[in-house]
């Protein structure tokens, strides 16, 4: 009997502390996530005092009050929970308008950020070169804004996934230093198009990294030959540098391994060389909108990985060398000398 008291006693006493510990875990909860670092918040800050932003209904840096816990209150910012570092801003589309942003920055300080995502908004300013002693970045995704002046040499020191800084107002030349920018993905993308790069040339170093795949110099104001450089390089898997582009294509090199290449809309002459035939892996290739002439080469024509084509609206001629892809007649037009399936047949007595 004296036993089963004890037991009781004990089981009531087992009871009291569970209660409290429960009270206590309420009115005091175990802090398992650490706060917003107070360097990286005052580095948002000064991002933020850089920016107009004040264009309802995007108000997301309205949320960014100081003193508040930038890690789970402020809207666009993500945080590595065992540190309170940021480690992401993410404001795409934050606004809708465009303003003057005399103080646009980004602080040095943010030594953890990965990502910058700060596309389609408009914003005024030149890159900053703190950007470049941001080492643990490797997406910077500034497209769509009005940036303006040459890329900083300091991007030099980042190791990345994804460099996009199109549809802005950058100027060439190209730092040389950016040859020493490394890209780490199997993936990595390349994308300047639609800036005023105005480059006299194409920078050899362009076709030396390793692992970059995608390069975009569409619109960019590229002049001049292509690099040698591009016939040794493996790794581009997709090449666009459309309009402008002021060369004979006759001279360009060969890419073994590229699967898309575009050179629309370009003051390219000559004639469509026989050596892209030999890109064994090609699944587009458009040329359109060129000064092309000539014949088709029949091994061009026949890759057997090629499924988009178009030739349009050059100056070739002959018969249309037969072909096992079925392309439609619009992928030909507008070359008044060609003939042949899919266009009219050919006179018998010129194509004997």
């Amino acid at each position: 009997m004296e036993n089963l008291k004890k037991n009781s006693v004990t089981v009531i006493v087992n009871h009291i502390f569970f209660i409290i510990f429960v009270i206590n875990s309420i009115s005091c909860p175990l802090r398992v996530v650490e706060s917003c670092d107070p360097i990286d918040e005052e580095a948002l800050l000064h991002f933020k005092r850089g920016v107009n932003y004040d264009f309802p209904p995007f108000r997301k840096l309205d949320t960014w009050v100081p003193n508040t816990d930038c890690c789970v209150e402020w809207q666009g910012v993500s945080c590595d929970p065992a540190n309170g570092r940021v480690v992401q801003v993410y404001l795409f589309s934050f606004r809708d308008e465009g303003g003057v942003d005399r103080n646009f920055g980004v602080e040095g300080n943010l030594t953890k950020i990965q990502r910058i995502v700060l596309e389609n908004n408009k914003i005024t300013g030149k890159l900053p070169p703190t950007i470049g002693y941001l080492t643990a970045l490797y997406d910077i995704l500034l497209s769509n804004n009005r940036f303006f002046g040459r890329i900083p040499p300091s991007f030099d020191n980042l190791r990345l996934n994804s460099l996009q800084l199109s549809n802005n107002h950058l100027v060439g030349p190209l730092p040389p230093q950016l040859a020493n920018t490394t890209f780490f993905n199997s993936d990595s993308n390349l994308d300047l198009s639609y800036n005023p790069l105005g480059l006299k040339n194409i920078p050899d170093w362009l076709f030396h990294y390793y692992e970059l795949k995608n390069i975009n110099l569409a619109g960019a104001g590229i002049k001049g030959e292509l690099p040698q450089s591009m016939s040794s390089s493996g790794s581009i898997v997709h090449l666009d540098l459309s309009s402008p582009l002021d060369e004979d294509i006759g001279k360009k090199p060969t890419i073994a391994y590229i699967q898309s290449m575009k050179l629309s809309n370009n003051p390219l002459g000559g004639t469509i060389p026989k050596s892209l035939g030999k890109l064994i892996e090609l699944e587009v290739l458009e040329m359109s909108g060129n000064n092309i002439s000539g014949s088709i080469p029949k091994k061009v024509l026949n890759l057997e990985k090629l499924q988009v084509l178009d030739v349009s609206n050059n100056q070739l001629s002959g018969r249309i060398p037969p072909h096992n892809t079925s392309f439609l007649a619009s992928a030909f037009s507008g070359n008044p000398g060609l003939c042949g399936a899919p266009l009219p047949p050919c006179k018998r007595r010129l194509y004997l």
